[in-house]
């Protein structure tokens, strides 16, 4: 039987891989194996530290969420993980931030789940907080799961190129893994505009289905604040569009890059994504409003602006997201009134600073830019950050 198991679970690989349907190992079975012990359906299981330090959680039979260690003197980094168990082994979703972080998980995983090493490691996505560390995988003995555009990104993160090409399995369409215990279905979403195409960050995406468990496991396509809903942006209709399309069953969502420490839930709802899309702050009807003004007036209305966003609770990211808008509609005076009044609300906050330094630039208001932009590099929150930002300046300065 492990012989047979094995045999169907590389051939559903393999027809993945060429774009064709995946096949399940073995169709799911209610009541067999870890699943069958875990708390019953609707009953909250108790977070608790793992071994290793970091805290582990289970949120439906057999799925798993760890939170990334920290990374002292980037404490703004925060992710979480996500682990399908199976019957024999595991698949971890996502490896983010360093060497170190990604061997710590494993760790984790070898000291909560005995017996069940990881085989398969996937990953959203190219950016660090989705994947950064590779040659830890590889050593583990982990297959890593990934698209065709998204393999010669993690080509530059090994020491091993030779041995990650030929292990990693590279999914064109959807590909799927199945036992007894769970399943789950990799779905590659490419860039580009509707009907075929995503409003996804980068040029392909994957998103993750654990159907049984009625969940997605979904990156930085959606990420809900605790106390408000998100502005309104491409990447959650897209989400929504290809849930409702797909018909995926999702009654759950999981944000990995975000944590209830930075102010996110950790663990969304399908019906917090359909209230965020009509609650949530909507950049064409910002756009739409202050374009019907001139900037002057706008900036007339300064406190106004301030006290309606104050009552909404908008967010430094949101205010960015609008303030985008306003800039592609051509409104780049009425972007920096914008980020004006989202500076009184959030003067920390270094890329508002920045944005605002831009705009300033921009229209030739140059003192006032470099103000500002000394403003955002007092503000940055990290090397990274701060480096980050001091590059962008010296690219704006550049092209003056």
């Amino acid at each position: 039987m492990k012989n047979l198991l094995c045999a169907r679970l590389w051939l559903a690989v393999s027809l993945s891989c060429i774009g064709e349907p995946a096949l399940a190992v073995l169709p799911p079975q209610a009541g067999v194996g870890p699943a069958a012990a875990l708390p019953p359906a609707g009953v909250a299981a108790v977070p608790q530290p793992a071994e290793e330090g970091l805290r582990f959680e289970t949120i439906a039979p057999g799925v798993h969420l760890i939170w990334t260690p920290p990374i002292p003197g980037f404490e703004r980094r925060k992710a979480k993980v996500v682990v399908a168990e199976f019957d024999t082994f595991t698949a971890l979703i996502e490896a983010p931030w360093d060497d170190r972080s990604v061997r710590q998980i494993l760790r984790t995983i070898e000291l909560r789940i005995p017996g069940k090493p990881v085989r398969f490691a996937l990953h959203s996505h190219h950016h660090d907080h989705s994947i950064q560390a590779v040659d830890p995988l590889l050593a583990a003995g982990a297959t890593i799961v990934t698209s065709p555009w998204n393999l010669e990104e993690l080509v530059k993160l090994t020491a091993d190129e030779g041995t990650l090409r030929r292990r990693a399995i590279v999914v064109k369409d959807r590909f799927e893994i199945g036992d007894r215990t769970n399943r789950l279905i990799v779905h590659v979403l490419r860039r580009g505009p509707a009907p075929d195409g995503w409003d996804v960050p980068t040029p392909e995406y994957m998103v993750f289905e654990v159907p049984e468990r009625d969940l997605l496991v979904s990156g930085c396509l959606y990420n809900k604040p605790k106390e408000t809903h998100e502005v309104i942006s491409g990447r959650k209709r897209a989400l929504s569009r290809f849930i409702s399309e797909k018909g995926v069953s999702a009654g759950t969502l999981v944000p990995t890059n975000t944590t209830s420490e930075l102010g996110f839930e950790d663990v969304c709802t399908l019906q917090m994504l359909h209230d965020s899309l009509i609650e949530g702050l909507d950049p064409a009807e910002v756009s739409r409003q202050w374009g019907a003004v001139t900037a002057e007036e706008m900036r007339a209305r300064l406190g106004e602006i301030v006290q309606e966003h104050e009552a909404r609770k908008t967010r430094a990211f949101d205010f960015l997201v609008c303030q985008s808008k306003l800039v592609v509609d051509g409104r780049p005076g009425h972007a920096l009134v914008w980020l004006d009044a989202a500076s009184r609300l959030h003067p920390s906050d270094p890329y508002l600073w920045y944005e605002s330094g831009n705009r300033a630039w921009e229209l030739g208001q140059f003192d006032d830019a470099e103000r500002r932009w000394a403003r955002a590099v007092d503000a940055a929150r990290d090397a990274i950050e701060r480096g980050e930002l001091r590059e962008g300046i010296d690219e704006k300065r550049a092209g003056k």
